[in-house]
């Protein structure tokens, strides 16, 4: 494994003081993170409604959790509208939304992303996307 270049260059001009020491490191392990992104929606004749949750351990608090969901229209392959939240300091969110004023027994696809900011001595994923197609009624 290599460094890509700009950061191996960085790390080769570092400036260490004949003082440092490595005694201030860190030498706990990291914890991997394990979250759950869901999407839930239900639809009337002319109206989209969803909920998109983060779920995270108890007990562990995400500094920051946003999601952005996007409504295409299966039919004509082309976006409607978007929806996009965030929050901070909790280890639960859920995001409710709804797209209005659309066409009564068509199919529409809603594309959801979740990106969280991990907790201090944790490693793992931060971005999670779900798709759910739904029709009107």
């Amino acid at each position: 494994y290599s460094l890509p270049e700009d950061i191996q260059e960085a790390y080769n001009n570092m400036p260490l003081e004949p003082t440092s020491t490595t005694s201030d490191v860190s030498t706990n392990a990291l914890e991997e993170y394990y979250w759950y992104f869901q999407l839930a929606s239900n639809s009337t004749k002319d109206t989209i409604d969803f909920t998109a949750s983060i779920i995270s351990p108890p007990k562990i608090v995400l500094p920051y959790a946003g999601v952005t969901v996007n409504l295409y229209d299966i039919s004509a392959g082309k976006y409607i509208n978007f929806f996009s939240d965030f929050d901070t300091d909790s280890w639960a969110f859920a995001f409710d939304g709804e797209f209005t004023g659309l066409q009564s027994n068509h199919s529409y696809r809603l594309s959801a992303g979740a990106a969280i900011t991990l907790p201090t001595g944790y490693f793992g994923e931060t971005a999670k996307t779900l798709t759910d197609d739904i029709k009107t009624k």
